[in-house]
């Protein structure tokens, strides 16, 4: 697929086919985009949980208030920070950036994702700790749903001139 295209078309999907999960091979494909997003100083602070068991999805499901389709995409991954290695306070835009790559690879794979926030949390993210067992110096900052879509939403033309400026505001 075209990159601008990707880029274009991609959205958040909450509809997913239970019964065509992301493959073994296409997961890796989709984590090998996320490790080659840029880093500060090329400290590359992040670390995933690929999540594939339902009972875990389903427990995500049931307190995570905006993931109640994260068991019908039979995969999630969660994005975290480790912070012993990370560049100075850059470790959340690195995350992101990592995020944005797997979110394009999935798209262009043919798969739907759907970034649920994690870190602005603090209750999700105690019950994620505790849940998957994380240490106490990785950071979970975001959910990612991956599945292959039935449904993918039209999006409204995001572009606006208006918001550009030139050398000063």
């Amino acid at each position: 697929m075209e990159l601008m295209k990707a880029i274009l078309e991609r959205r958040s999907v909450r509809h997913y086919d239970t019964t065509k999960p992301i493959t073994d091979e296409d997961l890796k494909t989709v984590l090998t985009a996320a490790m080659y997003a840029p880093s500060a100083m090329n400290k590359q602070p992040w670390e995933f949980i690929v999540i594939r068991d339902k009972k875990l999805l389903d427990t995500i499901r049931d307190f995570h208030p905006y993931a109640s389709f994260i068991s019908e995409a039979g995969t999630a991954i969660v994005v975290c920070e480790n912070t012993q290695n990370v560049y100075g306070k850059y470790g959340a835009i690195d995350v992101a950036l990592a995020s944005q790559n797997l979110m394009l690879a999935a798209h262009n794979l043919g798969y739907g994702t759907c970034y649920c926030g994690l870190y602005t949390d603090d209750e999700w993210l105690t019950q994620f700790n505790q849940l998957l067992n994380i240490p106490p110096h990785i950071t979970a900052f975001g959910l990612i749903a991956i599945g292959t879509p039935t449904k993918i939403s039209d999006m409204p033309k995001r572009f606006e001139e208006n918001k550009i400026h030139y050398n000063v505001w």
